[in-house]
């Protein structure tokens, strides 16, 4: 199941949609469960800045992460 995620959903953001929508009560650890039987992954978001400075970035991983 592949789609376009728009908003970064959280599993508790899940938990309270489900609560909403179906008056249902569910753990944050009982939807990461439910989605692994569902063979749901999820990810979290990671984000790319438009106007990152390349040179700066390199220098920042060469020097944080060495």
């Amino acid at each position: 199941m592949d789609f376009e995620a728009r908003y970064t959903w959280t599993l508790p953001l899940v938990a309270a949609w489900i609560k909403r929508q179906f008056g249902v009560t569910m753990s944050v650890r009982g939807i990461s469960a439910m989605l692994k039987r569902m063979n749901i992954s999820f990810t979290k978001a990671t984000y790319t800045l438009a106007k990152a400075d390349e040179q700066a970035q390199a220098f920042f991983r060469k020097y944080t992460f060495a």
